[in-house]
């Protein structure tokens, strides 16, 4: 995944300049479809998980990769002299997201023990997580 993330980013990190909508469309959908390959992974026969959850794992890493350049380029448009704050705050809301995200999902495994019936909502939370986080940095990106 490390070395998946290394060519990513040398062959379109630039674009996180000069078209940071599109790159970060392209590594949240990135994200959302490592998601779903890793848990489909129980689905494959048992031979196939190394290669399935690797490939899930590195697009994640790449995806992850993607979300940092961003992450650099919202400080930037956001930085007044303050890029400690600024970063300090993305890092708190990023925690706070994840951890209300890490309470949910335990909540959906406690609430829906079959996995067949909880891969119906992958999804449902991939498309939701996809247009909410989209239309959540669009303002960022613009200013």
């Amino acid at each position: 995944g490390q070395l998946g993330s290394l060519w990513y980013i040398t062959k379109v990190g630039n674009q996180a300049d000069t078209e940071p909508m599109n790159f970060i469309r392209s590594s949240n959908c990135l994200q959302q479809v490592s998601y779903g390959l890793i848990c489909l992974t129980p689905l494959f026969p048992q031979s196939y998980f190394l290669p399935i959850a690797g490939l899930g794992n590195m697009m994640g890493t790449i995806a992850f990769t993607g979300f940092g350049a961003i992450n650099g380029k919202c400080i930037q448009n956001l930085e007044r002299g303050n890029i400690g704050e600024i970063f300090a705050k993305i890092s708190a809301v990023n925690t706070l997201g994840s951890s209300i995200g890490m309470l949910l999902g335990i909540g959906i495994l406690s609430a829906v023990p079959d996995h067949s019936v909880r891969l119906s909502l992958i999804p449902i939370l991939g498309i939701s997580r996809y247009y909410t986080f989209n239309w959540a940095i669009k303002g960022v990106l613009v200013l």
